[in-house]
């Protein structure tokens, strides 16, 4: 005689594994989503605090690559207290290609003013912004397409 428990409890088991499966793929996008939220509030937080300054562009801090020159420019700029600061950038892009000794607005945190920014939309908060749209837009994608999935399987399930 067959064990009917048995083969029902194997089905539950494989499907209990796809499920996890799924979402373990559903947690990438949302990781990517999370990391470029997350990163956007940091800018944010740094800009509330940030002083705005004209600073000039003392190094470019090229570092060539095979796939593009990154940069990482110093910049000297004058505090509104007077004193003199050079700083550079606490990130690498390739977007950072100032020519040397141009005048660039910066944003530097005022208790350390070695914490300095290129201001801009895209200099703070592109890159983490395409990171945010692609998590959620790829979230989306995989939601849409695993509901649709199990909703014709459902259905198909029920003609039967």
């Amino acid at each position: 005689m067959m064990d009917r428990g048995r083969g029902a409890n194997s089905l539950h088991v494989r499907g209990l594994g796809n499920l996890v499966v799924l979402a373990f793929v559903m947690m990438i996008p949302l990781g990517f989503a999370g990391l470029g939220g997350w990163f956007i509030l940091e800018e944010m937080r740094f800009s509330t605090r940030a002083v705005k300054v004209e600073a000039t562009v003392i190094d470019s801090g090229r570092m060539a690559r095979e796939d593009g020159d990154l940069f990482r420019p110093a910049f000297r700029f004058e505090t509104p207290t007077g004193d003199i600061a050079e700083a550079r950038t606490h990130i690498a892009a390739s977007d950072y290609s100032f020519a040397l000794h141009s005048t660039v607005t910066v944003l530097y945190n005022p208790d350390y003013p070695d914490q300095v920014r290129p201001h801009g939309f895209w200099m703070q908060y592109g890159f983490w912004a395409i990171f945010l749209g692609l998590g959620l837009v790829v979230f989306t994608a995989l939601a849409w397409g695993i509901g649709s999935i199990m909703l014709l399987d459902r259905r198909a399930r029920n003609t039967r």
